[in-house]
């Protein structure tokens, strides 16, 4: 994620904790047609409480899981060179997301042979999910949510005159009671 993505995340943030901080509504609440904003959501001037969100749904019986996300970088590297789209789309957790799962087990959601402009000549750019082959585990970054974690992943080229250069990845995973899994891109 580069630098400016990050500050938007951060301005997103920001904008989140100020729009959801609790406000005194005034006396009587607010108007009719008008919107109230309490730390329970956006209302549309009625003054109840939003709706609680559904109830998410199970994930697919044939859901694969990782043990750590160590480990899967290691496997999803194998997935990844072996094209095994289908088996690799059974590790993310799509729930939610709006991604049909079909996208991911054709691969058009993992990989392109469509050349950017600007493309790196060891062909990284075929690979739009979650990273390409070379990449290794780097390290973990805890996240607000205590079941996500944003992984890092990181190759290093040597060109042979100075330091290695260094290119750094990141994917999110969530851990749920059988193991962990790939989120999809947000």
């Amino acid at each position: 994620m580069n630098t400016s993505m990050r500050r938007f995340g951060l301005a997103a943030l920001m904008l989140a904790a100020w729009v959801g901080c609790e406000k005194p509504a005034p006396p009587g609440g607010p108007a009719p047609g008008e919107p109230s904003i309490s730390g329970r959501g956006f209302h549309g001037g009625t003054g109840e409480p939003a709706a609680a969100p559904p109830p998410q749904e199970p994930p697919p019986p044939d859901a694969l899981y990782f043990e750590s996300p160590r480990q899967a970088v290691d496997a999803i590297t194998g997935l990844l060179k072996a094209r095994d789209w289908p088996s690799l789309a059974r590790y993310y957790d799509l729930r939610g997301s709006g991604i049909d799962r079909a996208a991911l087990a054709s691969g058009e959601y993992f990989y392109t042979d469509v050349r950017p402009e600007s493309a790196h000549p060891a062909g990284f750019w075929h690979y739009k999910h979650p990273f390409a082959p070379g990449f290794q585990y780097y390290k973990e970054i805890a996240t607000e949510d205590p079941n996500v974690t944003s992984v890092l992943v990181m190759v290093q080229i040597d060109q042979g005159a100075g330091p290695p250069q260094r290119g750094l990845n990141e994917f999110e995973m969530v851990r749920g009671p059988r193991g962990w899994q790939v989120l999809p891109a947000k």
